[in-house]
């Protein structure tokens, strides 16, 4: 998610942040659609050289998977320390359902072939870190409107020590104004393979757990917006935060 927090009108004006999270034109509710079918073989062979690296040179090793809703829409919070997050997650889910990626426009957006690479093959939906997040809300809100999962990193970025930032309150707004469950993730041992700043991935073996679901409040009950959202994101944080402990105990 990116460094800025939304704003919409007062805290308590739900109708202003519903209004804003609308989607307003096609730019504004993006999301990938169908590949041409002479594109489709692109695809598979992307995405199929991905699960291999993630199986073989990279091990997954998931538990937690019967948490991961069978049906509707939902939202994966992960911590992030690593570019291997986002495979290991999407490798860790199996195919057991399509999950969407919120990507930082400016490094996943800013070249051609980043774009198609991305944007087309690999189900990555642009977040600019650096507007008030707004847009890449309806952007990912709109992968939300399908029924899909969608993967999005409440820190907004990644950690430079492997130590869990503060969530944000972006993956928070949109579970509480789509209803979706967010359920926690917890990432471990991505940031001994592949750091920021690394260049070469060292083989091994990343740990990815999924946690229970956390069922927002319902948005028509809430007084004070800004205040629910502030709560779910620390709830979320604390769970994750919780998973990491118990991992460091083994």
């Amino acid at each position: 998610m990116g460094d800025r927090t939304p704003t919409a009108g007062t805290s308590r004006d739900a109708k202003a942040w519903q209004r804003r999270l609308a989607p307003t034109d096609a730019a504004a509710s993006f999301a990938n659609g169908r590949l041409p079918t002479v594109l489709m073989p692109v695809r598979w062979l992307v995405r199929g050289g991905v699960s291999l690296f993630m199986n073989s040179y990279v091990r997954v090793h998931a538990s937690g998977r019967e948490n991961i809703p069978t049906e509707g829409a939902f939202l994966l919070a992960p911590n992030h320390s690593s570019h291997l997050d986002s495979p290991s997650t999407i490798s860790a889910i199996g195919g057991k359902r399509r999950v969407w990626v919120a990507g930082a426009q400016d490094y996943f957006f800013n070249t051609a072939m980043k774009r198609f690479l991305f944007g087309k093959i690999l189900d990555t939906i642009s977040f600019d870190r650096k507007a008030d997040g707004i847009r890449g809300l309806r952007r990912c809100g709109d992968a939300l409107s399908r029924g899909d999962g969608l993967l999005i990193f409440p820190e907004g970025t990644r950690s430079i020590t492997g130590e869990i930032q503060p969530f944000k309150i972006g993956v928070a707004v949109l579970a509480i104004e789509r209803s979706v469950p967010i359920v926690p993730v917890h990432i471990y041992r991505t940031f001994d393979l592949l750091r920021k700043g690394q260049r070469i991935v060292r083989p091994g073996v990343a740990h990815v757990r999924f946690g229970v679901p956390i069922v927002p409040p319902n948005p028509n009950e809430i007084d004070d917006h800004y205040t629910a959202f502030r709560e779910l994101a620390a709830e979320v944080e604390q769970a994750v935060r919780g998973m990491r402990s118990e991992a460091d105990a083994r």
